[in-house]
Formats: C-alpha cells, structure tokens, sequence
C-alpha cells in the first residue's frame, strides 16, 4: 500500500503550488509534524484546498515526495517574528494516469 502525506492548504497557497509559482509548501516545526515528517518516506503528496467532498478529486494535486528540510524563516503566515519550519519541496509533479 502506498505511503501518501496529505496536506490540507488554505485556497491561497493551494493555487499558488497549483499555478506553480509556490514550490515549497510549511509546517511550522512542532512535535506534531516532526513525527510525521522527520525519518519518514512517503511514494507520494496529496494536497488539497481545505477539507472538499470526496468527489471533488479534481481538486487534488499529487506530488513526488523528496524529504522534509528543517528552516528558520520570516513568513507573512506565520508573523513578523523567525519561525523553525519544515519546508517540504511540492515542485515534482506525479502524471495524473498514474
């Protein structure tokens, strides 16, 4: 069985990775994430825009995934203040026929 990460974005970033201006998509460094991302390896991302019905499929946008790296940022998400992230690469696009 497959290893799928599922991420839930707001509209925003979802269109913007959508679009492909936005290649890198973060979770602020928490406990949470860290035991989901930190030593894992997953076949694949899933990204969706919010929670949509499950027959919304056309929303979906499936990504190679290709690790986590850990970051200290200044992000308009986040505030004016450096925040530790994971920074996951969302920019390998998986054929839709797959």
């Amino acid at each position: 069985m497959p290893r799928i990460l599922t991420l839930r974005l707001k509209h925003r970033w979802w269109q913007e990775i959508q679009s492909g201006r936005k290649t890198v998509e973060l979770r602020l460094r928490t406990e949470y994430w860290q035991k989901r991302l930190v030593g894992q390896q997953y076949d694949e991302i899933q990204l969706w825009p919010g929670y949509p019905p499950k027959t919304a499929t056309h929303l979906l946008l499936r990504r190679k995934w290709t690790g986590v790296v850990e970051r200290t940022i200044t992000h308009e998400e986040f505030g004016p203040s450096p925040v530790d992230v994971f920074e996951i690469d969302v920019s390998g696009e998986i054929d839709a026929a797959k």
